[in-house]
């Protein structure tokens, strides 16, 4: 057995008896045997929570699953925490000698973190356009391994970059070594702009009706409103900065921060027109990159490509659907660019072994 696949259930296991742990600490805490002897029990729950738990932590899933060994520090931290607020006051005078432990290891934490990143960087030798999500997604690989964890990281981090960080940074000139761009035709900062300028004044509105009967529900919305705000722009300058890429031997795909793929040229089979097939857009194996509305070109492959999605999501896809703004040009250089690629490979590489 590999270790992605006994994974999940010794991570499962761990958060299962993590549970059964913290609430039998609960009910100890909240007893009347722990009333009447708190010294003695404080220590067994200090001792429960930020020994026990970090050592089966290390056993399931440093041991078993094969996460990093440094992710153990901030198990004990949290737990030591947890200890902190589950006790009663009188109850910490164990947690002080603890509190030796964490200065360090939170010391060492640090330190890794950064020196660990500090090599992904200088490690990272970028892609063809240094994309942000790729070096995200490269330097949280370095510090936390793969995962569906990092992924979610370089999404969210991702996020916040392209809406607030990514002003400064000069978008793609359209066609320039094979980039295509795909916003302009819908209009799509028009677009976005009118969406987030009735969501800010949906959400105002919202506010002051709720906040008199419900003042965190009413804060509730508004940031989760103002969140969605957020995630509307970084659509959109990733839409910018984040062009389709026609190279030598693959064709890059993306759609602002939603999802993207790598498509080899060799795997292309055929490269279909929408306009007046609108039936090919049903196909049940299809994804789709257009920002908004129906793709104008369908993309057929000869074996299905993961697509990774928005927040790590992957998708298996036997057909890619392709919405760009000067369509009849992609169309026609993709095309001379697959002949030229199936010129170029031996008739023995396209025979299956």
């Amino acid at each position: 057995m590999t270790i992605s696949e006994r994974r999940t259930p010794s991570i499962l296991l761990f958060a299962f008896l993590a549970l059964a742990m913290i609430t039998a600490e609960f009910a100890i805490v909240h007893s009347s045997a722990f009333a009447s002897s708190p010294r003695l029990l404080s220590l067994a729950v200090t001792a429960d929570l930020a020994l026990i738990l970090p050592t089966l932590y290390y056993l399931l899933g440093v041991r078993r699953a094969g996460l990093p060994p440094v992710t153990i520090a901030p198990v004990f931290l949290l737990a030591a925490g947890l200890a902190s607020f589950m006790l009663p006051p009188e109850g910490h005078g164990w947690l002080e000698i603890l509190h030796y432990l964490t200065i360090p290891m939170e010391g060492t934490l640090l330190a890794y973190t950064i020196i660990r990143i500090r090599r992904a960087r200088l490690t990272y030798h970028g892609g063809e356009d240094d994309d942000m999500l790729s070096l995200l997604r490269h330097v949280l690989g370095a510090v936390a391994g793969s995962g569906r964890v990092t992924e979610l990281l370089a999404h969210e981090f991702g996020m916040w970059y392209y809406a607030l960080g990514s002003w400064r940074v000069r978008r793609w000139s359209i066609t320039r070594n094979g980039a295509f761009s795909y916003h302009r035709r819908i209009a799509y900062g028009a677009v976005v702009g009118a969406m987030a300028a009735a969501t800010i004044v949906e959400t105002v509105v919202v506010h002051i009706v709720v906040e008199p009967h419900s003042r965190v529900i009413a804060w509730g919305l508004t940031l989760s409103s103002l969140y969605l705000v957020v995630l509307l722009i970084a659509d959109y300058r990733a839409s910018l900065l984040r062009p389709i890429l026609l190279r030598e031997n693959h064709l890059l795909l993306r759609s602002g921060i939603r999802r993207s793929v790598s498509i080899s040229l060799s795997d292309i089979v055929n490269v279909e027109a929408v306009r007046g097939r609108p039936t090919l857009t049903e196909r049940t194996d299809m994804v789709s990159f257009a920002l908004m509305g129906p793709p104008h070109l369908i993309l057929e492959l000869a074996r299905p490509v993961e697509v990774s999605g928005f927040l790590g999501r992957r998708t298996r896809a036997g057909a890619v659907g392709i919405a760009v703004d000067n369509e009849h040009e992609f169309a026609e250089r993709l095309r001379v660019a697959i002949e030229q690629r199936r010129e170029r490979t031996p008739a023995s590489e396209g025979i299956d072994p």
